[in-house]
């Protein structure tokens, strides 16, 4: 289609002259006006020159007609014409110069004019072309687009790829590969024999020999062939390599688990280093957490406590293994040989908080401690018959059960008169556990005599035959009971030796049913009561008393009382003050009358004798420390006197030079020597009887040399007077005497 622009032109200016409404309008050609219709008139013209109506070139001044027509024979060229003008023109109309959509590089379309004379490329357009920006078909780019073409892709580390004109890709500008000889750090490890200065150890390997990859590898070309460093291992490949220091490597961990290092939970880590890690363990030895087979932890121990154990007080620790509770600084505890009363404890071993067996109630034995720490007093007995002897005191012990009775004594034992087998001071009863059966008991001046079951024992010194034993050599002193050489059946009866009686340095024994007194010891002065003298007799022979039947002895110094089956008193041997109390001085060496009558009790003393009746007490004999309780100061008096105010009389006993009676209420009245205060008091001696103060109920009282004992209704034992040998039998208790009675104890 062509398109003509003078036509165009000269109507829009005809138009423009139509609007002066103002101005009358003359049509005529050639008036130098141009008037619509005209292209020109004269020198006017509206279109300026050739361009102005679209022609390329103008040859000459345009011209007007007379017909006020441009002239354009001086114009050369324009669109439309169907010539192509070259350099202005791609077409002309149908003209298309030959060209199609091929042949502009396009890929296909219809080609046409369009009214400018240029190609109309909307057809081609539409199938594209290389050099569109737009990658069709076999176009490997176009323009800036590459569909991701880097130089990498040849295997190139750096450059540009660019897009030729063919759209085909261009890599000359890529540079740097793999097998170049040249390491290029930013993109190779290696290259050749260039490895950069590394080698196997450098790397971590602990060996080998370090190479590089080659360009054509099937691994990373240009990376470092680590198969022989591989095969020394490193820190890292999951291989524990001991011989190189590792501990572990990566998850392999040789074998340690967190039990190695005392934890119970959790598993080890290996750290980068190859060594182990164990700060995924828990539950440790440590922790302070009781766990697992723990028996404590720190200050853990679950619900035990120093009280389980059996103490009382203090705080558990635990052993460095946590495998043990330690009671180091918990304290008190039952066998720990304190007492400890607060919390329970009675005792604990030796320690028995100031008790004894007489604190508790018991006269004698010794008080002990069982394992749970309370009292045992089987051991403890009570006093069941007393004497004191010149300087020590006898007993005999009946256990709660009543049975056994055993031999209790304490005091001077330097001739063995204890009988526990020594010669030495005894500050308190010692038991003679030997013998169970024991029955009577007599403490004499320097041995004692008893019954054990039915038989005559006697210990101590001998020198004069009073043991009795009837030995070949019997004159000796012997620290242990030995039977006395009585002829009785054997095994005797029991209770075959109804009386025994220790003197000063002879004995004298009842026995039944013959009822027959046995002496044996010193003679000198007939206290044997064998019609005859003698220094001393070690076998016992009966007393020549005719057909009487006796029942009670006692030895005194240097004679002998009896008391017969019909309550009447016999007595012989010494009489220098009138000790055998029938009117005279005149000593005897077989059993004379008495005219006391009715008599239940006698007791001989030293060189004097006091016995009890239905009526009182009376003594007679020596009296120069009043010990007879008389008012006058004669000296003695050879027959009985009756003790005022003594007739209500429980137990009476004669001593060294004093006397003391028990009344059936229980007081003790005392009289005679008080020198060591064996009066009970701290008086002057006196022949006036006095009540010893302190004392519970009294059954039986027994008065030594310088001291004297009693035997309460419990069967405690209480002394008084001299304790230079040990006499009260008080362990604490170490005064040379006491005015008062002290507590005979352990």
């Amino acid at each position: 289609m062509k398109y003509y622009t003078f036509p165009l032109l000269f109507l829009t200016l005809l138009t423009f002259w139509s609007c002066d409404d103002g101005v009358t309008v003359t049509e005529t050609c050639g008036d130098n006006f141009l008037d619509p219709g005209e292209e020109c008139d004269g020198t006017e013209f509206v279109a300026p020159d050739c361009a102005s109506l679209g022609y390329y070139v103008q040859m000459g001044d345009l011209t007007c007609t007379a017909a006020c027509t441009i002239d354009t024979s001086a114009c050369v060229g324009r669109c439309g014409d169907g010539e192509i003008q070259a350099g202005e023109e791609d077409c002309d109309g149908t003209n298309l110069d030959g060209q199609n959509c091929e042949a502009l590089g396009y890929y296909g379309g219809y080609l046409s004019c369009g009214n400018d004379c240029h190609f109309n490329l909307a057809s081609c357009e539409a199938l594209g072309r290389c050099g569109d920006g737009e990658i069709q078909g076999d176009e490997a780019c176009d323009g800036a687009q590459l569909q991701g073409a880097n130089c990498l892709d040849l295997e190139f580390y750096d450059g540009q790829v660019a897009c030729t004109d063919d759209c085909t890709l261009d890599y000359s500008d890529c540079y740097g590969a793999c097998g170049d000889d040249q390491l290029q750090t930013t993109f190779e490890a290696c290259d050749g024999d260039d490895l950069n200065g590394e080698t196997c150890e450098s790397m971590g390997y602990y060996g080998g020999t370090l190479a590089c990859q080659p360009e054509d590898s099937w691994d990373i070309p240009c990376a470092f062939e680590l198969t022989p460093c591989e095969d020394f291992g490193r820190c890292g490949d999951n291989r524990v390599q001991t011989a190189f220091g590792e501990e572990c490597d990566g998850a392999a961990l040789n074998g340690a688990n967190c039990q190695d290092v005392g934890r119970y939970t959790g598993i080890p880590a290996c750290n980068g280093d190859c060594t182990l890690n164990f700060d995924g363990c828990t539950e440790y030895c440590g922790d302070g957490v009781l766990n697992g087979l723990e028996s404590c932890d720190g200050t853990a121990f679950g619900t035990a406590t120093c009280q389980d154990n059996g103490f009382y007080e203090g705080t558990l620790t635990c052993s460095g293994s946590c495998d043990t509770i330690l009671n180091d600084n918990c304290s008190g505890f039952c066998g720990d040989g304190l007492a400890q009363t607060a919390f329970g404890e009675e005792c604990d071993g030796a320690d028995l908080a100031g008790q004894t067996c007489q604190t508790r109630g018991f006269g004698l034995g010794t008080l002990s401690c069982n394992s749970f720490c309370a009292r045992d007093a089987r051991n403890c007995e009570m006093a069941h018959v007393l004497d004191a002897g010149y300087n020590h005191t006898c007993v005999i012990g009946t256990p709660l059960a009543g049975t056994p009775h055993s031999f209790f004594c304490w005091g001077q034992g330097t001739w063995g008169q204890i009988g526990n087998s020594n010669w030495i001071n005894q500050p308190y009863p010692v038991k003679l556990n030997t013998y169970s059966g024991a029955e009577l008991i007599s403490a004499g001046g320097f041995h004692t005599c008893g019954t054990n079951n039915g038989g005559a024992l006697c210990w101590g010194e001998g020198t004069l035959g009073q043991l009795g034993e009837g030995l070949d050599d019997p004159y000796m002193d012997f620290p242990l009971p030995i039977g006395v050489n009585i002829p009785l059946p054997d095994p005797p009866p029991i209770s075959s030796i109804i009386s025994i009686s220790a003197g000063l340095n002879h004995s004298c024994a009842v026995d039944t049913p013959a009822g027959d007194v046995w002496c044996w010891g010193a003679n000198q002065v007939g206290q044997l009561g064998r019609g005859n003298t003698s220094v001393k007799e070690g076998v016992p022979a009966v007393v020549a008393s005719g057909s009487d039947y006796f029942n009670l002895v006692s030895a005194g110094e240097d004679h002998t009382c009896a008391i017969t089956t019909d309550n009447a008193l016999y007595c012989w041997g010494g009489n220098a003050y009138g000790q055998l109390g029938n009117g005279d001085t005149t000593n005897l060496s077989i059993p004379g009358g008495s005219s006391l009558s009715n008599v239940v009790q006698v007791s001989a003393g030293k060189l004097f004798t006091c016995a009890r009746n239905s009526v009182g007490v009376f003594c007679w004999g020596r009296n120069d420390y009043g010990q007879l309780s008389v008012s006058t100061t004669t000296p003695f008096l050879s027959t009985p006197q009756a003790i005022t105010g003594m007739s209500n009389s429980l137990s009476v006993s004669a001593g060294g030079q004093h006397a003391c009676n028990v009344t059936i209420t229980g007081a003790v009245y005392c009289w005679g020597r008080n020198d060591f205060g064996q009066l009970g008091n701290a008086a002057p001696s006196t022949h006036v009887p006095t009540v010893v103060a302190g004392l519970p109920a009294v059954a039986e009282v027994s008065c030594g040399e310088f001291h004297t004992c009693a035997r309460t209704n419990t069967g405690v034992v209480w002394c008084w007077g001299r304790n230079d040998q040990r006499q009260l039998g008080n362990l604490v208790f170490t005064a040379p005497f006491s005015s008062t009675p002290v507590m005979v104890s352990r």
